[in-house]
C-alpha cells in the first residue's frame, strides 16, 4: 500500500492499520470520512479488480450490474422489501463532496494528490460530465439557429 509515502507518525494513525488490516482481507472502505489517500489506495484496488464495491453495487460507468450482500442481525427483510429495494426507483442521488480547508491540508502532504483530481472523481463531477454531452449538442443547435437569422 501507498502508506508509505506518508510521515512516519500518520502511517500509525489508527485509520491507516485499520484499513491496511482490511485490505489484506479483501475489504475496501470507502466515504467521505476517509483521509484521501486511503480512498485513493481502495479506488486504485477497484480498478485493478482487487476489491468490489457494495453501495452503489457496481462502478459507476463500467458496471452494469453487482453484487451485494445483505448481513441481517436480526429479522431478515421481507421478500417484497427486497424485491423493492432490487428493483424499485432508486433515490435520487446528489453530490455532498466539498472541499474543505482540512482536505486541502492533507492533499499537499502527499505529493501525487491535488485537489483537482479529487474533485474530478467526485460523484457531482461525474454527473456534470455524463450531461455535458447533451448540453453541448443543445448549444450547437442554439448556435446554429442564431446562425441562421437575418442580419
Amino acid at each position: 500500500m501507498c502508506v508509505s509515502r506518508l510521515k512516519g507518525s500518520d502511517q500509525k494513525l489508527s485509520q491507516v492499520t485499520n484499513m491496511q488490516t482490511l485490505l489484506k482481507r479483501g475489504i475496501g472502505v470507502h466515504h467521505s470520512g476517509i483521509l484521501p489517500i486511503l480512498k485513493e489506495v481502495v479506488e486504485m484496488l477497484f480498478q485493478e479488480g482487487l476489491v468490489k464495491m457494495a453501495g452503489r453495487a457496481g462502478r459507476r460507468g463500467l458496471d452494469t450490474t453487482g453484487t451485494v450482500i445483505i448481513l441481517c442481525k436480526n429479522d431478515v427483510p421481507e421478500s417484497s422489501e427486497l424485491h423493492a429495494m432490487m428493483l424499485g426507483q432508486p433515490m435520487k442521488l446528489s453530490s455532498q463532496f466539498r472541499v474543505t480547508y482540512s482536505m486541502i491540508l492533507n492533499l499537499l502532504r502527499v505529493e501525487h494528490l491535488r485537489v483537482e483530481d479529487m474533485t474530478k472523481r467526485s460523484f457531482g463531477e461525474n454527473n456534470q460530465q455524463s450531461k455535458l454531452g447533451k448540453v453541448m449538442e443543445q448549444l450547437q443547435k442554439l448556435y446554429d439557429q442564431v446562425q441562421m437569422l437575418p442580419q
